[in-house]
């Protein structure tokens, strides 16, 4: 492939970068013309964070990673299951290790001296015996194919994994290697330089944390070293990196968070207070529909008392009208009894017996004041119809009014 078809290929999508000094951009400068690569990351650490391996994950490449640290290995296999994850540490010798984690950092070593250092500083310390292989070993195990790069970061024991490759004629393209000691510029690489140059590779950059070193079977790309990362290569900041360069945008992400926190929170608060006035209407609904039920039941029972008004109205009426017609009945029945002879004949009777009537009450009164007086009553007569009390002229008057009445009846009602 031509210098201009692999910059045609790196030019399709840009290199997402993850690492901590761009040790990824400059790979990918100098292997991105290769599809489906392989890479060898001993001190891989987090899957995301510092990643040198990510962006070239991301574009299809598949490689192994050497982490001994529990923690950041089982990170690793949950965020890359189709990888190799090798739990170990690289060392001189097969077998067990001491290993210093240092938690939550990307500082842990095999390194004692280190590991004290980092003690007195006021990091937390956890001392753990972890399996151990030999750099050559883990190479030969891959040597059915290329390799195209190896990253080799062991925090101040750089020198003994080389040591470890032994002899394997097994020779990655690239390797880099972390040439400082942990958190300083002090150089670390003279004592271990000789044992690369003697296994056929020459420096080709320097990026003021690591070396970069090209086998002497792919001299033709030592170009790609010339300059550091630049506008040219084709590649944004992922922004997770911890190097200052992604300071200002990990600022702004944070108080992007921060904002979306306040606007989720917010919005919670909206959705409690909906939920809540939810809870009102449906209530409210409730109440309604309690009332309307209510009323409806209050609307019936109305028409129900007027129906029944309506009914009681009507049977007043048909009782009204009945008695005007019995009174009707009744009078003119009286005003043909009063017109009818029998009446006219009876009317002497009538007088006399209210005349009999206001007598018997005059004689009581006259006994009543005799009595007073202490005079004897008298005693009245055996048969009260012949009235002796009554002067002659009304007794024959009484005589002839029952001889009328006998006869009227005889004949019957005129």
């Amino acid at each position: 492939m031509d210098d201009s078809q692999s910059q045609s290929l790196k030019a399709d999508t840009p290199l997402i970068s993850y690492a901590q000094n761009f040790e990824d951009v400059m790979l990918w400068r100098a292997l991105g013309d290769i599809a489906g690569g392989f890479y060898i990351d001993v001190g891989a650490q987090d899957p995301l964070i510092d990643s040198v391996s990510l962006g070239f994950y991301e574009k299809g490449w598949r490689g192994v990673h050497v982490e001994p640290t529990p923690h950041y290995a089982a990170k690793l296999r949950e965020a890359r299951p189709d990888e190799t994850v090798v739990q170990a540490a690289i060392a001189a010798t097969p077998g067990q290790l001491r290993f210093y984690e240092i938690v939550e950092t990307g500082l842990s070593t095999a390194d004692p001296d280190h590991a004290e250092t980092h003690r007195r500083h006021g990091f937390t310390i956890l001392e753990t015996d972890v399996p151990a292989l030999t750099l050559g070993s883990l190479l030969d195990s891959h040597a059915s194919r290329p390799i195209h790069w190896l990253k080799i970061d062991v925090e101040g024991l750089e020198q003994q994994v080389i040591e470890s490759w032994g002899e394997s004629p097994v020779r990655p393209w690239l390797v880099v290697v972390e040439s400082t000691l942990p958190g300083t510029q002090t150089s670390s690489g003279a004592v271990w330089e000789p044992l690369l140059v003697s296994k056929g590779y020459q420096p080709v950059y320097f990026d003021g944390l690591n070396r970069y070193y090209l086998s002497d079977q792919q001299r033709d790309r030592a170009h790609h070293f010339q300059a550091g990362p630049n506008c040219f290569d084709n590649f944004v900041l992922n922004g997770s990196a911890t190097n200052r360069f992604c300071r200002l945008l990990n600022n702004r992400l944070d108080e992007q968070r921060d904002l979306v926190a306040h606007l989720r929170g917010l919005l919670d608060e909206n959705h409690r207070q909906l939920e809540a006035r939810q809870t009102a209407l449906v209530q409210l609904h409730g109440s309604l529909e309690q009332a309307q039920s209510a009323h409806g039941e209050a609307v019936k029972a109305h028409a129900e008392a007027v129906a029944q008004a309506a009914l009681e109205r009507q049977a007043g009426e048909a009782e009204r009208q009945w008695i005007l017609r019995e009174k009707q009945a009744v009078e003119l029945q009286l005003a043909q009894t009063l017109a009818s002879r029998s009446w006219r004949l009876t009317k002497p009777i009538r007088a006399a017996g209210d005349f009999a009537r206001r007598l018997r009450r005059l004689s009581r009164r006259i006994l009543g004041r005799l009595r007073r007086i202490g005079q004897p009553a008298p005693q009245p007569p055996a048969n009260p119809d012949s009235l002796p009390l009554l002067p002659a002229r009304a007794l024959a008057l009484h005589q002839r009014l029952l001889a009328r009445q006998r006869a009227a009846l005889r004949r019957g009602p005129s």
